[in-house]
């Protein structure tokens, strides 16, 4: 995954962990891409590390735990 730096995908893209976060700009994205075409094997890291988050942190069990609390907080606000 090669994402800019600017807005939402910081909260899911982690530089070098689970892809690359570049700067907005034509450069930046295209450091990042050759970044990932330069190095297959890190390129499956990459990818690796991504399923492992989505598998952890993203799933439906996380997602109910979170509205659940969303709404509690709401009912005792």
């Amino acid at each position: 995954m090669v994402a800019t730096v600017a807005g939402g995908p910081r909260e899911f893209i982690w530089h070098d962990v689970n892809g690359f976060l570049v700067d907005a700009d034509p450069g930046g994205l295209a450091h990042g891409i050759g970044s990932l075409l330069a190095d297959h094997e890190h390129c499956r890291a990459l990818g690796a590390n991504g399923r492992k988050a989505v598998e952890e942190e993203y799933n439906w069990d996380k997602v109910a735990e979170y509205t659940e609390g969303v709404f509690n907080a709401a009912l005792n606000a």
